[in-house]
């Protein structure tokens, strides 16, 4: 379990999967991806310097479906860390098709 001391903010990969409603993407649909992949996320988190820990777990309110989630590093706020994550994501996309 992770706690305020460890300075780490998790972040879901359901938070970047344009088929999530609202409350659970974090992110605006322009920003947000079809079945987003953890080593997308990892490989996003990398280059912004957060040193990514991923974790294959389910997300709460998605029990049945296994996703997971990485652990970085608290350097910004998680709102500002998430939209971060996103535009690397979406660039990293682009860049490697």
């Amino acid at each position: 379990m992770v706690s305020k001391k460890d300075k780490k903010i998790v972040l879901w990969l359901d938070y970047f999967d344009i088929n999530n409603p609202r409350p659970i993407r974090r992110v605006p649909k322009k920003l947000a991806l079809h079945s987003p992949k953890m080593e997308k996320l990892k490989e996003a988190a990398k280059s912004l310097g957060l040193n990514p820990i991923s974790e294959e777990v389910r997300y709460p309110h998605y029990w049945y479906k296994k996703t997971g989630r990485i652990l970085v590093d608290k350097k910004m706020k998680k709102t500002e860390v998430i939209k971060q994550v996103a535009e690397k994501m979406g660039s990293v996309l682009i860049c490697s098709t």
